[in-house]
């Protein structure tokens, strides 16, 4: 057996403790009983919330499917207004770009003919200062060694 000392332990009367525990519960189940009324209107007031709730959800999900058709009408006569936009901004730079093609096709000509006739142009004086080496040559019996600035400002006066 063990050499535990029991002198130092409290003994009350088992009657004496389940007339102090009886009174310890029934203060506890007291307490209890005055927490229903609280707990129970809480419980109220949550499934009170829990119902506005889905009826404000119902509210909200209406407005939308009112709402939405409207945006997408908004959203569709701004999408033409754009379309339109776009398609007046290509309509005004296309004329700029054509009348720009037109004006440089029309230099490109003018410079294809302008080349074209001086290259003519350039062939008749060598040929005519041929003409007037060989001629200044026969008459005169002796080589030519003229420059040809020299024969153009001759071709030049002569004219």
């Amino acid at each position: 057996m063990t050499t535990h000392s029991t002198n130092k332990h409290k003994y009350i009367q088992l009657s004496d403790t389940i007339d102090k525990q009886t009174n310890n519960i029934a203060q506890l189940v007291d307490k209890v009983r005055r927490k229903i009324p609280v707990v129970n209107q809480s419980a109220k007031d949550v499934e009170e919330v829990t119902c506005r709730l889905e009826a404000r959800a119902d509210v909200a999900k209406s407005e939308i499917q009112k709402c939405f058709p409207r945006i997408v009408k908004c959203l569709q006569d701004r999408e033409k207004v754009m379309f339109a936009e776009v398609e007046g901004s290509v309509a005004r730079k296309s004329k700029v770009l054509n009348n720009q093609q037109e004006r440089l096709e029309a230099e490109l000509q003018k410079l294809q003919l302008t080349c074209t006739f001086t290259g003519k142009v350039i062939y008749e004086i060598r040929s005519l200062l041929a003409q007037l080496v060989r001629s200044l040559h026969s008459s005169h019996k002796i080589p030519v060694l003229l420059s040809f600035e020299y024969l153009c400002g001759l071709l030049f006066r002569l004219s």
